[in-house]
């Protein structure tokens, strides 16, 4: 995935203009730096970070839906939803680790009403 960059602004110091380093949706940092600066002699400092697919959203609820509607520090809080006609039995959330794909707990099932 590409990675986006956002600016925002300039330093404290006013010396540096300097950008948070982020994935596209979907996708999880994998290594590089948080931020990239360049400073007033046009240097560019911070190394991109590799971008791979967050493990975390491919993970299914049978008869429903799961959300992944945040990842901060490599932890994704996973949502699950259940479809009409079908209602949640066990755990409505979970972490995810963005690094693994592995979780707190199992979300669900989704049992037929």
């Amino acid at each position: 995935a590409v990675v986006s960059t956002q600016s925002t602004g300039t330093d404290p110091y006013g010396t540096a203009t300097y950008w948070i380093l982020q994935c596209d949706e979907g996708y999880v940092k994998d290594g590089g730096d948080e931020y990239s600066y360049c400073d007033d002699s046009k240097v560019v400092t911070g190394v991109s970070p590799a971008c791979k697919e967050n493990p975390c959203a491919q993970i299914t609820l049978e008869n429903g839906s799961i959300d992944v509607p945040e990842v901060v520090d490599g932890w994704a809080y996973l949502q699950g939803t259940c479809n009409e006609g079908y209602m949640m039995e066990g755990a409505t959330g979970a972490y995810c680790d963005t690094s693994n794909g592995s979780t707190s707990t199992k979300i669900g099932p989704c049992k037929k009403v």
